[in-house]
């Protein structure tokens, strides 16, 4: 009288199992009108989206990337409304995650003969589908072919601000990028916003890089050709960027440091001074007697006659009883 147990249909799915196939068959069916499908797919990040399309082979049918069509590739030629409406439709498949479209909008940034208000259109467009921390995203402003060598100052202020907000790891591209941007900045005329920005950017990148990277050769030099700039604030930036990246023992950068240092004239500053002094506490060698000789000039025997000038005075004994080894 008792009764037999009975075996679930092997067709049957329990627990998770069955709630991960039901939810996935249900995100599917609702997918398979078009407009909930580019909505999703415009609504989430490119990982995220790879992740869904792996949940089921009906997601990843449903939520395939369009396709671009070849005239949306070509170069568009020189009418400014004709590049207007080629960048449109690219950003509406890239936002669709067509990987693509993604990559011909980049190579919009690269193009010499882009207008403008087109590159700015640009970079907000990589800045919308972009997350921090990609690289495709950052390769593309400091490119050497980029926004900061082909914009006007006004696109490459809104680049480094862009680079900025996508930049989480150390970079030297980043670091040159914003020293570029600011020699050029600091000799071109009524370029203060800009040279602001620069000046911020090569902090920030500066900072990011201290102790977790060396620098190369290319960046040092673009760090150091900033030295020679009329502008003690553009020079101040440079010296606190080498005081933090360069190693120390660079020779080069300590005598770059050295002839900032030993200025003289009408660009001779004494908030540049201090700066050199702390930056060649830094990276000067141990025991390099010139660069001590130096330091040693400026703590005066009679005192400091002013508060910077006890500042420099203070900041060279520092720099002085380091190299010293003491």
């Amino acid at each position: 009288g008792c009764l037999k147990a009975q075996r679930p249909p092997a067709s049957a799915k329990t627990g998770a199992g069955a709630a991960r196939c039901g939810m996935s068959h249900g995100v599917a069916s609702l997918l398979a009108h078009e407009l909930l499908s580019h909505g999703l797919a415009a609504f989430l990040t490119f990982r995220s989206l790879d992740h869904a399309r792996l949940a089921s082979r009906l997601l990843k049918e449903r939520l395939r990337p369009p396709e671009v069509p070849p005239e949306l590739l070509a170069v568009p030629c020189h009418l400014y409304i004709k590049r207007e409406m080629t960048l449109s439709k690219l950003e509406g498949l890239a936002r669709r995650k067509s990987s693509q479209a993604v990559r011909a909008i980049v190579a919009r940034l690269s193009d010499e003969e882009e207008y403008d208000h087109l590159r700015s259109w640009t970079l907000n467009s990589l800045r919308e589908l972009a997350e921090p921390g990609d690289a495709w995203a950052i390769n593309a402003i400091v490119s050497p072919r980029g926004p900061l060598e082909f914009g006007g100052t006004a696109v490459k202020e809104q680049a480094l601000r862009i680079l900025m907000e996508l930049s989480t790891q150390a970079s030297t591209a980043a670091i040159r990028a914003a020293a570029r941007a600011l020699a050029y900045a600091a000799t071109s005329k009524d370029c203060q916003p800009l040279k602001v920005q620069a000046r911020a950017a090569l902090t920030h990148f500066a900072k990011q890089a201290a102790g977790k990277i060396g620098v190369d050769g290319p960046t040092v030099s673009a760090l150091l050709a900033l030295l020679d700039i009329e502008g003690v604030e553009t020079r101040c930036a440079a010296i606190a960027a080498l005081s933090l990246v360069a190693p120390r023992g660079n020779d080069m950068v300590a005598r770059g440091l050295l002839k900032a240092l030993s200025r003289r004239g009408r660009d001779r500053s004494a908030k540049e001074q201090l700066f050199a002094v702390k930056a060649l506490g830094c990276v000067a060698s141990e025991g390099d007697s010139e660069v001590m000789r130096v330091l040693g000039e400026c703590v005066p025997e009679g005192g400091a006659d002013s508060p910077l000038s006890g500042q420099l005075s203070q900041a060279a004994l520092v720099a002085l009883r380091g190299l010293s080894g003491a």
